[in-house]
């Protein structure tokens, strides 16, 4: 959703961390998980926060695959 990124990337500029974090959680989906999981590490190195996110796409993806095998069938 482009408004959802407009709307994050306004409270980020503006320095409303919190406002962008609770965006997140209202959202509840794969991208404003993975979003809200960089926002958390705003202040860290780069290196981190990719990790981070990285990490946490691991984990949307195989929950996003753990039911792909009944479709198949």
């Amino acid at each position: 959703d482009a408004n959802f990124m407009n709307q994050i990337k306004d409270h980020v500029t503006n320095g409303k961390i919190d406002s962008a974090q609770m965006l997140c959680v209202q959202q509840n989906s794969p991208v404003s998980r993975l979003i809200g999981k960089g926002i958390t590490r705003i202040g860290k190195p780069l290196e981190d926060i990719n990790t981070a996110i990285e990490n946490a796409g691991r984990l949307e993806i195989y929950g996003l695959e753990k039911n792909v095998s009944v479709l198949a069938t």
